[in-house]
C-alpha cells in the first residue's frame, strides 16, 4: 500500500471482518451478505493500515459473522500482528467477538493460550436466550453456547472474558435475572447492550431503566461484598457524566478524539466504515475509504486528537445520522420505536441510570475503596465493543 494511500488519521484500533458467514440466524439480525469472505491480500493490508503509524497500544478485533468459522485465518493474522507489534514497541491487544457456538476445542486452545480477550454474546436465562438467538434450523442456541461459556471461564482468567447480553426489548423486564443467572455459570464481567433496530415500547423503555437500575444497585453491592462484577461502560460512563475524564464524543464538532482512529471497521470486501453493517446496495453510503486505496480524500485531514478535523468530524456526523436512518428502514420500524431504541442503547451504554445517580456513585467511590476498585475496573473494559 503507497504512503499516499494511507494518508489519514493514524489508526490505533480495527475490527477486522473476516467472514460474514454465522452459525445462528438471531431473529433480530440484519445482515445482508451472509457468505461474503476477506481475501488474504486484504487481510494483508488492514494490518499495514494498523501498524502504519507507531503507537503505544493498539487493538486489533476479530468479529463478524462469526470470525471462529475462520480459526485458522484468525490465528495467522494474530500471529503477523504479534510480530509487528514486536517490532515497532508496541503493546498489542488481541480480541475475538463470538457468539459462543464455534468454541471448538482448537478454537478454545488459541484463546487460551494466545492471550486474546474473549467477547461471548448470551441472552440470559435459556428460555430468553433461545427466543431469539437460534440456530439456522430455528432450534435455540444456548445448550451449545453454555456449553463454550462454562469452557471459557474455566481456562480464561476473568480479566479476558466479556459477556455481552444482548437485551431484546421483550426480555427488557427480566434483565436483572438474566445478568444474575449469568453469575451464577461464572461470568463476572458484562457489557449490556439493546438490541438495535427492534421497536422498544414506552412500557419496555421503562422496564429497562428499572431493571438497569437494579443491576447497577446489584454491582455496587457486589463491590461492598467483596465479590465484585464489572458493567462494561459504568466507569467510563461514570467519569463522563461526571467529567472526571475526557470521552470519546463524536456526536458534534467539537468532541475528544478523531472517532476514525479508534472506531474503524473494515468489511470483508475491502470497504472501511464506522458502523457495523452496510445494508446492501447502500453500502457504499457509509464508507470512510478502502483497504485497497486509503480514506477518502475529505477524512485525510484528520488527527489523533481530532484538532485538525472538524469539518471531517461534521461529515461522520452526516454519517452517522444517514446511517440511523437506513437501520431504521431495513428494520422496518417507525422513527418513535427506532428512537426508543437508541435511547435503550444510550442508557446501557452511559454506565449510569441518570446523571444525579452517576454523581452519588461517583462520590461514594471516592470515599470506598471497594466502589473505586469497580468504577476502575468497569472502565478497564470501556474500549471494548460487544
Amino acid at each position: 500500500m503507497s504512503a499516499r494511500a494511507l494518508a489519514g488519521p493514524p489508526v490505533d484500533a480495527l475490527e477486522l471482518m473476516l467472514t460474514l458467514r454465522c452459525d445462528l440466524a438471531c431473529t433480530y439480525c440484519l445482515r445482508h451478505d451472509p457468505g461474503e469472505e476477506m481475501g488474504e491480500g486484504l487481510a494483508a493490508r488492514a494490518l499495514d493500515l494498523l501498524f502504519a503509524a507507531p503507537a503505544a497500544r493498539k487493538d486489533l478485533t476479530f468479529t463478524g459473522g462469526e470470525p471462529l468459522l475462520r480459526l485458522a485465518r484468525v490465528r495467522a493474522l494474530a500471529d503477523e500482528a504479534r510480530a509487528r507489534a514486536r517490532r515497532s514497541g508496541t503493546r498489542l491487544r488481541l480480541n475475538v467477538l463470538t457468539n459462543g457456538a464455534a468454541l471448538t476445542a482448537a478454537a478454545l486452545d488459541f484463546l487460551e493460550a494466545d492471550d486474546v480477550r474473549v467477547v461471548i454474546t448470551a441472552g440470559g436465562e435459556p428460555d430468553g436466550h433461545d427466543a431469539y438467538r437460534r440456530s439456522a434450523d430455528g432450534r435455540g442456541s444456548w445448550a451449545r453456547v453454555q456449553k463454550g461459556l462454562a469452557a471459557l471461564v474455566a481456562r480464561l482468567p476473568p480479566s479476558r472474558l466479556l459477556v455481552t447480553v444482548a437485551v431484546h426489548p421483550e426480555r427488557a423486564h427480566r434483565l436483572r435475572a438474566d445478568v444474575r443467572y449469568l453469575l451464577g455459570r461464572g461470568a463476572r464481567n458484562f457489557n449490556l447492550c439493546a438490541v438495535f433496530g427492534v421497536p422498544w415500547t414506552a412500557r419496555q423503555a421503562e422496564s429497562l431503566a428499572r431493571e438497569y437500575a437494579g443491576v447497577v444497585g446489584d454491582a455496587v453491592a457486589a463491590a461492598r461484598g467483596g465479590e465484585p462484577f464489572v458493567l462494561q461502560a459504568l466507569g467510563a460512563g461514570l467519569k463522563r457524566w461526571t467529567g472526571t475524564t475526557p470521552h470519546y464524543d463524536y456526536s458534534d464538532a467539537h468532541g475528544t478524539h478523531c472517532p476514525l482512529t479508534y472506531r474503524l471497521v473494515a468489511w470483508p470486501d475491502g470497504a472501511l466504515s464506522l458502523n457495523p453493517f452496510r445494508f446492501g446496495a447502500r453500502a457504499a453510503e457509509f464508507s470512510v475509504g478502502r483497504l485497497d486505496s486509503g480514506f477518502k480524500a475529505e477524512f485525510r485531514a484528520c488527527a489523533a486528537d481530532g484538532s485538525a478535523c472538524p469539518a471531517c468530524r461534521r461529515r461522520v456526523v452526516v454519517l452517522d445520522r444517514a446511517y440511523g436512518a437506513a437501520y431504521m428502514e431495513a428494520a422496518g420500524t417507525d422513527a418513535e420505536g427506532f428512537r426508543r431504541s437508541w435511547q435503550a442503547n444510550v442508557l446501557l451504554c452511559d454506565g449510569a441510570v441518570n446523571r444525579a445517580a452517576a454523581e452519588r456513585i461517583w462520590a461514594r467511590a471516592q470515599r470506598e475503596p471497594a466502589l473505586r476498585r469497580l468504577v476502575e475496573a468497569c472502565d478497564s473494559w470501556s474500549d471494548i465493543v460487544g
